[in-house]
């Protein structure tokens, strides 16, 4: 007789939904819930750069900002992030409402504040969606989103993006002093970071298919396929594997 697999259900498939290319992820569903991988000297000096993701979350799962991927330490030169993505559930602290969900936005500080952000809505909280952003770190310091392979907004910032040391933390973000908040609740699958500026065109080509690892400017590739265990693999050859702490194998 075969055994049920113990792997945590994602909420039901809707119909043409995007999908992973993997059959397992990782569920995030607890406070301070993370997986935190070391800073490596391959690392230094990329502010040119390209996050990818899978995530399926409920929106409202909580008020303010679920933090996807960070590199730095809000509480040391504050918001100075070399890598940042973000989930906003809510409006600023406003409750969530239909109209104001599921927005991405990076926020960084290099000597003034800077927040982009796309409209609201573009993150469906019912629904796998792939996530991007890649960011231009040379003049005209070029940012743009990428949502499911399209095109959601483009912005000149005009401020560059700083390096650190800083290690770096997936669903959740550290803030010396107060421990880590700002939580994501959710699945999330296949995260990559590449050291260059990827098109929604370059994007759409591999977003449904498994990396080996060695594609060129591959920075580091976590897939989170493991299914068991407490760490996830990097692919890549910087070998740089993320340990979790408070999230659970779950199945796509």
């Amino acid at each position: 007789m075969r055994r049920r697999s113990n792997l945590i259900e994602p909420l039901p498939r809707l119909r043409g939904e995007h999908r992973p290319p993997h059959s397992s992820c990782l569920y995030f569903n607890a406070a301070d819930a993370r997986v935190v991988a070391n800073h490596i000297s391959a690392y230094v000096g990329i502010v040119t750069f390209t996050i990818e993701m899978w995530i399926q979350t409920n929106c409202e799962a909580v008020d303010g900002f679920a933090n996807l991927l960070n590199k730095g330490d809000r509480a040391i030169n504050p918001g100075q992030s070399q890598w940042n993505l973000t989930l906003s559930p809510s409006n600023d602290g406003i409750a969530p409402t239909a109209e104001r969900t599921g927005w991405l936005e990076t926020t960084w500080y290099n000597g003034a504040w800077r927040v982009v952000r796309t409209g609201y809505r573009v993150v469906n909280p019912m629904a796998w969606t792939h996530c991007a952003v890649s960011m231009m770190g040379t003049s005209p310091y070029t940012q743009i989103f990428t949502v499911n392979g399209d095109l959601v907004y483009k912005t000149d910032t005009g401020v560059a993006f700083v390096t650190n040391t800083y290690p770096v933390k997936i669903g959740s973000q550290l803030i010396t002093g107060y421990g880590y908040l700002s939580d994501y609740y959710g699945f999330m699958s296949d995260v990559r970071v590449w050291s260059a500026f990827r098109t929604p065109g370059q994007i759409r080509q591999n977003m449904y298919s498994k990396l080996t690892g060695n594609e060129p400017g591959l920075l580091a590739y976590w897939p989170m396929n493991e299914g068991t265990g407490s760490t996830v693999a990097d692919l890549t050859s910087n070998n740089n594997p993320g340990t979790i702490t408070g999230a659970t194998w779950a199945a796509t």
